[in-house]
């Protein structure tokens, strides 16, 4: 008998392929979430979010190739109804070409088509103690049908969360420094609604049509806050608000020669702030109402595209392609306030146009060792007066002289856009001392990436990127010298810069142990010649590692215990620095009945550690902020996933009058 075990990661159409069912069979994996986080390349410090390594300007997950238009924690909300026995393949994709129609390297999750009369699924519940207690359920189910594959999912949540801010800052007016001293305690709470729906259509060989719809709902948000300002005195603050998202696509493919789609979304919120409390002035304390607003946000998006691909003489490879998309954000800010004098209502009314084009051309050589694909982009953008076209080319090279060596070589520019709340001219307070600002003049930050991979059989991944930002989009508080206001606004920095190298290097110990250690060393750059009439250039040198790993204890029932930390030197975020930091997560998981039902409890930040005090210090501005509090989390998980089919009925011929023996 010869036995041998699949590789880990391979080359596969451009992309880094992982054998999932290696992580399944070492790991207990609920969901989508669950595996994501097992895989070598992806860390999760937090317990929730998902990072790929070595990616230079983050990550998006795509589903089947496509990308939802839910966001960030919806999208891993998500993630977390499906069941990880969906998952055919995970693809990772560092420079993507532009018809995959994203900025960021991508985690692609493929997922079965249901086999025919199929019905497959999951239902699960958790809570979440965070100092306060959240609450959630939902499910999935697949649907499999001759010609059909329909999906449907449903999550809700009852969230809660507690955020304190303590800062202290040095600021100086007109020579003289005052010493002031914030604490803001702030009580979050939301109800979310997320639905899924999907039905996929191969009506010939090759041809199908899927349509999709996102929804995410919140009737409620209620968010609270006390302040205590060593300055203006204490106050508190509540708001209110809703959101609604509903978003479908139609989309076409014809095997591999056409793509095409259509995209509308539609996004509404709304919030009510009310501030009040005892101001300290002219050496009198007084009670009154200090700030109230309402503020509406609709945004309405079509985006139409299509791709085309086509064979060349010689094995070379052309696709082509040409997208529009349309927004329109309407935003309107009423406020009042009978001490401040800078509060004022506004209302805008936008609309952004988004024109591309690209062709690309493909090639291999040396029997499929050797390939590359080049593209360029054309692009007019254009909202208000401001109107600006670029060209941006992307290029990625593949060698694989081996099976147990894999070598990337990465090119990528691209613009990246402001959102549209940040750049509506308006004026809000968190009290009266901090000041947010909007700034209508931002304009769209361009990036230029470069980036390698080198894989070492089939799992030990070293990775590098460098990449450089113009008019980076930088945020950080500033204290007025003319008043006392710390003031928060979105602006443009002239450079940022950032170079990163990282190493993955996995173990397993046959189906019982596995490690993942992953090392980083890293150098980021800030400058630009005017934030509030200030220049700065800061840079530094940092490193980090972390590590994952999972032992099965037991394996009727499977049991499992799962220890994840990780390490930081002392690094910045633009003009903050930060000391050093650490952070520990351990869990437990339990799989019973053939793996149909799972519990998990899970402890993140054991220690509230992962974040540190940040000082910024330039010029007369000097402050310092801590956001170390609440940060450790207890999540307890229950699952159940079924798998069954539905019998087609057998139309027996009448064959009573037929042959010797009716």
């Amino acid at each position: 008998i010869v036995s041998n075990e699949r590789p880990q990661l391979v080359l596969k159409d451009g992309a880094l392929s992982y054998n999932v069912g290696n992580i399944i069979k070492t790991n207990i994996v609920s969901s989508v979430h669950d595996l994501l986080k097992r895989l070598p390349l992806v860390t999760s410090p937090d317990g929730e979010t998902l990072n790929l390594s070595g990616a230079p300007n983050g990550n998006a997950i795509y589903l089947n190739g496509k990308r939802s238009q839910l966001n960030g924690s919806q999208l891993l909300d998500y993630l977390k109804g499906i069941p990880a026995t969906q998952v055919a393949d995970v693809q990772i994709i560092y420079n993507p070409p532009p018809e995959w129609k994203t900025t960021s390297s991508v985690i692609n999750v493929v997922l079965k088509r249901q086999a025919a009369y199929t019905l497959n699924g999951k239902i699960q519940t958790w809570g979440k103690n965070r100092r306060v207690n959240s609450l959630g359920a939902g499910g999935s189910m697949f649907l499999g049908l001759p010609k059909w594959s329909m999906s449907l999912m449903y999550d809700f949540t009852n969230g809660h969360s507690r955020q304190k801010e303590n800062s202290l800052a040095r600021h100086t007016v007109a020579q003289a420094v005052y010493l002031i001293n914030d604490t803001i305690l702030t009580d979050y709470s939301n109800i979310w609604h997320n639905l899924y729906a999907s039905a996929y259509y191969e009506f010939d060989k090759g041809k199908t049509i899927e349509a999709t719809y996102n929804g995410s709902f919140s009737p409620k948000v209620d968010n609270r806050s006390l302040s205590r300002n060593s300055l203006t005195g204490n106050h508190d603050s509540s708001s209110q608000g809703n959101s609604r998202l509903n978003g479908i696509t139609l989309s076409f493919r014809s095997a591999s020669v056409i793509s095409a789609g259509l995209e509308y979304l539609a996004y509404k919120a709304t919030s009510d702030q009310l501030m009040g409390g005892t101001v300290l002035k002219k050496g009198e304390d007084k009670k009154q109402p200090l700030f109230n607003s309402h503020g509406i946000q609709e945004i309405d998006r079509i985006r139409a595209y299509a791709d085309l691909s086509g064979r060349l003489p010689k094995g070379w490879s052309i696709n082509y392609g040409v997208s529009f998309d349309l927004t329109h954000s309407s935003n309107r800010y009423d406020a009042y306030s009978e001490i401040m004098e800078d509060v004022s209502p506004s209302e805008s009314s936008t609309d952004e146009y988004i024109y591309k084009a690209y062709t690309g051309v493909y090639k291999a050589f040396l029997n499929g060792k050797l390939s590359f694909n080049a593209s360029i982009s054309g692009e007019i953008y254009k909202i208000g007066d401001y109107r600006k076209n670029g060209l941006y080319p992307n290029l990625g090279i593949y060698c694989q002289p081996s099976q147990s060596h894999i070598l990337r070589l990465g090119f990528s520019s691209f613009k990246n856009y402001p959102s549209f709340w940040q750049r509506q001219e308006y004026i809000s307070y968190s009290n009266p001392y901090h000041m947010n600002v909007g700034n209508p003049e931002l304009k769209p930050a361009r990036y230029s990436i470069y980036s390698l991979s080198y894989v070492f059989k089939n799992k030990y991944v070293l990775s590098a990127s460098y990449y450089r930002v113009n008019d980076f989009f930088f945020s950080q508080a500033y204290m007025s010298p003319d008043d006392l206001l710390q003031i928060r606004k979105m602006f443009n920095l002239d450079v940022a810069k950032v170079l990163d190298i990282s190493i993955v290097i996995p173990l397993k110990i046959r189906q019982i142990f596995s490690s993942d250690m992953t090392l980083r060393i890293d150098r980021e750059q800030y400058s630009t010649s005017d934030w509030h009439g200030l220049a700065f250039d800061r840079h530094k040198w940092f490193a980090s590692i972390y590590l994952q790993n999972s032992l099965i204890v037991c394996q009727r029932p499977r049991m499992s215990i799962d220890i994840s930390g990780f390490y930081k030197s002392p690094g910045i975020t633009g003009l903050w620095e930060q000391s050093d930091i650490y952070g520990i997560n351990a869990g437990f998981s339990c799989s019973m009945f053939d793996d149909r039902l799972k519990i998990s409890l899970q402890a993140n930040d054991i220690f509230e550690s992962q974040s540190s005090p940040l000082t910024e210090s330039i010029g007369n501005q000097w402050m310092r902020l801590d956001m170390n509090y609440y940060q450790r989390s207890f999540i307890l998980n229950l699952s159940y996933s079924f798998k069954g089919f539905i019998e087609r009925r057998k139309k027996i011929s009448d064959t009573s009058r037929f042959g010797i023996d009716s």
